[in-house]
């Protein structure tokens, strides 16, 4: 059996489709899995005939997206909302993991009125951050298409007998690399 860390970074790996598993072996309750490549794994290979050849990538760098398809990763993100899924799972997934280890460490969101997250696609991270820190509210600026399908995050701070009014975290569409910064 895999020890427990392992069993849970397989499972999370097979949710984000970079591994598929099905059961090895199974005794009683139990049941061993064993953990193969997913497709898309399986295309950054770069087998002879297949794949994004991401060994090549490797030792070449630049973009291997816009190589293999003319388009940058976060344009391609735009034309295909199965690599747009996938990537945002991956990046929350990231982000979880390292924001539970700031807020247990960092102190410096403490007392802060207000915090900006530029690229803060759908603002798990900032509602994280606003969680723990009270005093604060958060503005989750990202791009037009990503905060559209970004949840609402009510105001957790007030008392349970108040109408939540206000959320806690406003959500603001634009583009960081445009002149004006917001949608025209």
């Amino acid at each position: 059996m895999l020890p427990l860390s392992l069993t849970y970074l397989g499972s999370s790996l097979e949710q984000v489709q970079v591994l598929r598993s099905h059961p090895l072996r199974e005794d009683g309750n139990k049941v061993e899995r064993i953990y193969g490549l997913a497709p898309a794994s399986k295309s950054l290979l770069g087998h002879e005939d297949e794949g994004l050849g991401m060994e090549d990538a490797i030792i070449e760098g630049g973009d291997q997206c816009k190589k293999v398809n003319g388009k940058s990763s976060f344009q391609f993100m735009n034309i295909d909302p199965t690599f747009n899924k996938i990537f945002n799972k991956a990046m929350a997934g990231i982000s979880s993991l390292t924001m539970r280890k700031i807020l247990e460490t960092y102190e410096g969101f403490e007392g802060l009125a207000s915090l900006v997250d530029v690229g803060g696609g759908i603002g798990r991270t900032l509602n994280r951050i606003i969680s723990n820190y009270p005093s604060g509210e958060g503005i989750n600026y990202d791009l037009p298409r990503v905060v559209q399908s970004a949840p609402s995050y009510p105001d957790t701070h007030c008392f349970p007998f108040q109408e939540r009014k206000n959320e806690s975290i406003q959500h603001v569409g634009g583009d960081m690399f445009s002149s004006s910064g917001f949608e025209e």
